[in-house]
């Protein structure tokens, strides 16, 4: 039996439809946002990371952190949702509708890793998982889609949970040091990560792994920025003016609507 793995040359490229914070909406979207804050976060300076500006004739909110996920995906659901890391890089791949390349760092989640970042948090969350995940061969891993609660740990005064439809990938790739990765790897629109490092003009920084044990559990922020891919920030609240929000429409909504008609 021939046990050779053949790397085959990608034909095409699934489309998706990318949006960013813009538009005339986006001052109610930001008070929406800020009174979210104040009413639910205990009126937490640091998740108050979107400023509005006007930037080539356009309103658009910049800005952006992990933390605030859960809470623009309570703003613009149904309907629109934050985008998956798969479903950003396809959008590199597609053209870059949104002018990400070179422009702008994206928020794609955060890692469960043993890298003892904000260690306390990930002892919280790690004991928050469901009996079948509580498991260390599957981290390190990216969580998307999960929540946000007021904590007393940690030092953001908030902390992410688990929820339902919270997705845990396993990504071994983590526990590698940081290498070089080909753009056109085809891993990255099915997992937003490379399948493996080489040759290559992209970057995975990751951070430094300690031997898996509760001790050693931690939780870094997960981002793209100038293509680089980067795991290993353990400053979760930290935000610049060139972060933006991706979002896409919620393909739920959207087949609910076609089922309708």
């Amino acid at each position: 039996m021939n046990s050779k793995k053949y790397e085959l040359e990608q034909a095409v490229t699934s489309r998706v439809i990318s949006y960013l914070l813009a538009g005339e909406d986006t001052p109610e979207i930001l008070e929406k946002f800020n009174g979210i804050i104040d009413s639910k976060y205990k009126r937490n300076p640091k998740l108050k990371v979107l400023n509005l500006r006007e930037i080539e004739g356009r309103k658009i909110l910049t800005g952006s952190s992990p933390l605030i996920t859960p809470i623009i995906n309570s703003i613009v659901s149904p309907g629109y949702r934050t985008a998956r890391p798969e479903e950003v890089e396809t959008t590199l791949q597609g053209g870059d509708p949104v002018r990400i390349r070179g422009n702008y760092y994206v928020n794609y989640g955060l890692v469960l890793d043993f890298s003892g970042n904000n260690h306390d948090l990930a002892v919280k969350l790690f004991k928050q998982l469901p009996k079948e995940m509580r498991d260390f061969d599957r981290l390190p891993a990216v969580m998307i889609g999960y929540g946000l609660r007021n904590s007393d740990k940690g030092n953001y005064g908030v902390a992410p949970v688990y929820q339902e439809g919270t997705e845990l990938r396993t990504a071994k790739i983590f526990v590698q040091p940081s290498g070089n990765f080909d753009a056109k790897d085809a891993e990255l629109i099915c997992s937003g990560l490379p399948f493996k490092f080489g040759d290559g003009t992209r970057r995975l920084h990751n951070s430094i792994q300690r031997e898996p044990s509760k001790d050693s559990l931690g939780i870094s922020g997960f981002d793209l920025g100038y293509l680089d891919l980067c795991s290993d920030n353990e400053h979760l609240a930290c935000s610049y003016g060139r972060g933006r929000v991706v979002l896409v429409r919620d393909e739920a909504v959207r087949a609910e609507k076609r089922a309708k008609n």
